[in-house]
């Protein structure tokens, strides 16, 4: 009877130490990104990022989608300021590797050094929608967090992407 206790207390050990909870960057990686992103908006910005913010979770009264529809958003706008590759690839090209969302933010900022600041900002959305598409835990106060900062995040990226398309004029 004891060796079958021991055994179960052991299965229960080993299970609970392979799954893998979510607990997300900390309060000071929060705070700072949010500082950066106050510093770089302007009122114009902040508007726009509260209409976004109400767009993407109105759309979608489901959080994990709301924090989906961030990534998403956050890359195709990644994705158009760097003249990355935006339709999808025909079946006579074959082999092409498209970059991560790390990796496209990461390339923005080093292209677009006036905004290194928003690095953290950029980790933190990236994180907590991440972690949310992949089943993992996400609080509701980190997922408000990261739809706040993610609308922020757009409202910037749509302004470089208009200025953009106002330079081609």
């Amino acid at each position: 009877m004891i060796s079958i206790i021991s055994t179960n207390v052991n299965t229960i050990g080993n299970v609970s130490n392979t799954i893998k909870n979510y607990i997300g960057p900390g309060t000071a990686q929060l705070s700072q990104a949010k500082e950066t992103l106050v510093d770089r908006s302007d009122s114009e910005t902040l508007h726009e990022s509260e209409k976004i913010k109400d767009e993407i979770s109105i759309e979608s009264e489901d959080t994990i989608v709301a924090l989906a529809k961030t990534r998403i958003k956050l890359e195709l706008l990644l994705r158009k300021i760097l003249g990355k590759r935006i339709k999808s690839a025909s079946e006579a090209s074959e082999n092409i590797k498209y970059m991560s969302f790390g990796q496209l933010y990461r390339r923005f900022l080093k292209e677009y050094a006036d905004y290194a600041n928003l690095e953290r900002s950029f980790a933190y959305v990236g994180q907590i929608c991440n972690a949310a598409i992949h089943a993992q835990r996400v609080s509701e106060d980190q997922a408000s967090e990261a739809l706040d900062l993610g609308a922020r995040l757009i409202a910037i990226l749509n302004k470089i992407v208009k200025d953009q398309e106002n330079s081609l004029d």
